[in-house]
């Protein structure tokens, strides 16, 4: 007897968010990527090529961005104004220099989700003036990570919270 749908996919109970800066985790990069067009696991990999970098690094209009610890602080406090607004249950959040991940129940689409902290962390840099208008600050999309248990979401709320490194504030 072939499985059911149910017993095939779990809807997630929270997302892990994770997105770059632009311009500063290229296809080829020696960490490995993820390309979106691949059909299994082994072709969705990206291993490091070192060509494959400096052809992307080429393409770019735009110097790689970075927050420095002001606007690092300012994309923390936006996201977390941001899920208060939306009433969305943020877990941990964590901003680093080139990126940032976030846990936060899952309440709605976590593609959408993702696409709005980017937006409002966005408008918040550009209305402080820390950011101008025509600075490219985030790469296109980001990574949701469908978390199915509370041991998933434990993990990730642990790894976004400790697996970091030191507090960039410090």
């Amino acid at each position: 007897m072939a499985p059911t749908a149910s017993a095939r996919w779990h809807a997630p109970i929270a997302y892990l968010l994770t997105t770059t800066t632009y311009g500063t985790w290229l296809h080829g990069d020696e960490r490995g990527s993820v390309n979106r067009h691949g059909w299994s696991d082994r072709t969705r990999y990206l291993g490091p090529d070192p060509e494959l970098e400096a052809h992307r690094r080429k393409l770019m209009k735009q110097p790689a961005f970075t927050f420095d610890a002001v606007s690092a602080g300012a994309v923390d406090c936006a996201i977390r104004e941001h899920c208060t607004f939306k009433q969305w249950p943020l877990r941990a959040l964590n901003v680093r220099t080139n990126h940032f991940h976030a846990v936060v129940l899952a309440v709605h689409d976590g593609a959408r989700m993702l696409g709005a902290m980017k937006s409002r962390a966005t408008r918040v840099l550009r209305e402080g003036g820390l950011v101008a208008e025509d600075r490219e600050i985030w790469t296109k999309r980001g990574a949701v990570t469908l978390l199915l248990t509370q041991e998933e979401v434990s993990a990730a709320v642990r790894y976004v919270e400790d697996g970091q490194g030191p507090d960039l504030s410090a």
